[in-house]
């Protein structure tokens, strides 16, 4: 039987990277922010690149945003003994990918190995939007008809990417005062309706609280 064990750092990209199961009230926006910007296609020109932080790349061009990512991933030995589609030489798995092989490591009666995948983010095939306020971009995550935002901004050779997030029982959103709730298997779902002024004055240091920096890759 073959045995893979995914590490869904790709899912990070698509869903909140602060979600916390044990939270009893999550919140989402009705519109892509910020709501002082425009919606565009990519980012200035003078962005475009590639900006790597650890395993996971971004790329900024004419297409829009896309991301790239590790995907781990296991095979049994036994496998790889009994199926003759897969071989293991000198450190290389072979059979899982057309024509190629992978650099793998044996743990215990596993292989491990690493395939990248990429996600359009931004683009043609995504309901995802872009918005530029002017100081900083949004890519605005859409999933059911509701926004979460990130917050994107460049500085040098350098790309700054915050997630949205907020801690359990926050007041910080209380300024905002068209809202609507709704329950949903025990939890509370808020949607935000932010004015342009509730918005700017919104704490952003609370909100988008944690930053990963970027490099931007030399050609």
């Amino acid at each position: 039987m073959y045995v893979m064990t995914k590490i869904l750092f790709s899912t990070l990209l698509l869903l909140p990277a602060f979600f916390d199961w044990g939270q009893t009230v999550s919140y989402d926006f009705s519109q892509s922010l910020s709501p002082s910007g425009i919606s565009v296609d990519h980012v200035s020109t003078s962005y475009f690149g590639s900006y790597t932080l650890n395993d996971r790349t971004f790329i900024f061009n004419e297409n829009g945003i896309q991301s790239k990512t590790t995907i781990y991933l296991s095979i049994s030995r036994e496998t790889v003994r009994e199926n003759s589609k897969y071989v293991v030489k000198n450190g290389y798995l072979f059979g899982v990918k057309k024509k190629d092989s992978i650099p793998c490591f044996l743990n215990g009666e596993k292989y491990y190995y690493g395939l990248r995948e990429e996600i359009e983010l931004v683009g043609k095939s995504s309901l995802n939007k872009l918005i530029d306020d002017g100081n900083s971009y949004y890519i605005n995550f859409y999933e059911d008809g509701t926004w979460i935002p990130a917050k994107i901004s460049f500085k040098s050779s350098t790309l700054t990417l915050s997630y949205f997030d907020y801690p359990e029982g926050t007041a910080v959103f209380n300024s905002i005062d068209l809202k609507t709730e709704k329950e949903e298997d025990g939890l509370r779902k808020i949607t935000l309706w932010p004015t342009e002024k509730e918005w700017e004055t919104l704490d952003k240091t609370v909100i988008f609280p944690v930053k990963m920096i970027f490099t931007k890759q030399q050609n």
